[in-house]
C-alpha cells in the first residue's frame, strides 16, 4: 500500500518538481533554421495507479529554436519550477514523421526538522528520459510517445537509498490551428508500469497549447 502511494504521489509531482511532461505540444514539422517560436500550454487530466485516483494539472512555458534543416532544439519550464529540454529530427515531410529525444536531471534535498534549524541530511534523485514519435500533418497529427524515469530516494521509513524504475508508455493526438498564431489542443494516454509492482495504472491528459 505504501509503495503505491509513492508512485501515485511521484506522477502527480512529476511535472511540479521534475520537469516531466505528460503533455506534448508539438507537431512532426521542425522550427525553420534560426526560427525562434514560443509558447504557452495547460494540461489537466487523471493519474490512477490500482486503488489511487486523483487530479493532475500542468502548466507550460516553453520555446523550440531551428538549428538546421529538419533538426530544431525545445527547452520547456513545467509548472514553474521543472525543466526539460529535448532534440526533434523530422525524417519526412509527406508525410510529415519526427523524432523527439528529451531528457531532465534534478536532486530534491531531504530537509530534516531537529530541534534547531532545518538541515540537509540526504539527496534525491530524480532522472527522466522521454523519446517521442510524430506522425502526420502539422494540422492533425498522432505520436507514440514513453516515459523512463529513475528515482534514488533516501528512505523515511527504511535504512539508506532505494532506485525505483518506472516505465510510461504512451499514445497522444493533437492538432495546430492557425499560422503565426497556433492554438493546439490535445489529448494524451499513458500506461504506468512500475519495477516493484505487478499492476499497472494510468495518466490521461488534456492539453490546450498557445504558440507563437
Amino acid at each position: 500500500m505504501f509503495r503505491r502511494i509513492i508512485i501515485y504521489v511521484t506522477l502527480v509531482c512529476l511535472p511540479i518538481c521534475i520537469g516531466c511532461s505528460f503533455t506534448t505540444f508539438q507537431s512532426p514539422k521542425t522550427v525553420n533554421p534560426g526560427k525562434v517560436v514560443f509558447g504557452l500550454g495547460v494540461g489537466g487530466g487523471l493519474a490512477r495507479f490500482e486503488e489511487e485516483v486523483g487530479p493532475i494539472v500542468e502548466t507550460n512555458l516553453y520555446m523550440r529554436v531551428g538549428l538546421t534543416r529538419n533538426l530544431d532544439f525545445g527547452l520547456r519550464n513545467i509548472t514553474a519550477y521543472g525543466f526539460a529540454g529535448d532534440l526533434k529530427y523530422q525524417f519526412s515531410q509527406e508525410p510529415n514523421v519526427a523524432f523527439s529525444l528529451g531528457a531532465s536531471y534534478m536532486t530534491v534535498p531531504d530537509i530534516e526538522l531537529h530541534s534547531g534549524p532545518p538541515s540537509v541530511e540526504e539527496t534525491d534523485r530524480f532522472f527522466v528520459v522521454y523519446p517521442l514519435l510524430l506522425v502526420g500533418e502539422e494540422k492533425l497529427y498522432g505520436g507514440l510517445r514513453c516515459t523512463y524515469w529513475s528515482e534514488r530516494c533516501h528512505g523515511i521509513w527504511y535504512s539508506g537509498t532505494r532506485t525505483y524504475k518506472t516505465f510510461l508508455p504512451g499514445i497522444m493526438v493533437g492538432a495546430a490551428m492557425g499560422k503565426r498564431f497556433k492554438i493546439m489542443p490535445e489529448l494524451n494516454f499513458s500506461l504506468v508500469f512500475s519495477d516493484e509492482v505487478v499492476s499497472t495504472g494510468f495518466v490521461i491528459m488534456a492539453g490546450l497549447g498557445f504558440q507563437f
